[in-house]
């Protein structure tokens, strides 16, 4: 089972970045706030991304907060997280500028 220790569980590509989802959830959530994103915007997006997330079968540890190793890639997250927050808004501005930032490599947003 070595051999797959680093893989993504949605696109099966190397992992290279050892940074877990919640982690990344919380860039997310960063930027949600500084596009002065509204709380209840921000707990829906939460909600709707948590239930997309797999379980990390790993052991080891995120690069920056020690808990648990991710079990998607970077591109993998960012896409889910595009797919939830384009659930939520319309906004065409928001969806460019989160895809500037996040650069979600498998999808187009608009």
């Amino acid at each position: 089972m070595e051999e797959d220790y680093r893989q993504c569980h949605n696109c099966y590509n190397e992992i290279e970045e050892m940074i877990c989802e919640r982690c990344r959830l919380r860039q997310v959530t960063s930027w949600l706030q500084d596009n002065n994103g509204p709380w209840s915007i921000q707990a829906l997006f939460f909600r709707k991304l948590e239930k997309k997330l797999p379980r990390p079968p790993y052991e080891g540890y995120c690069l920056i907060c020690g808990n648990e190793l991710p079990a998607l890639c970077g591109p993998c997250f960012y896409q889910e997280a595009s797919f939830a927050l384009k659930e939520i808004i319309e906004n065409k501005t928001w969806l460019d500028s989160f895809a500037k930032m996040f650069k979600p490599k498998h999808v187009q947003l608009v």
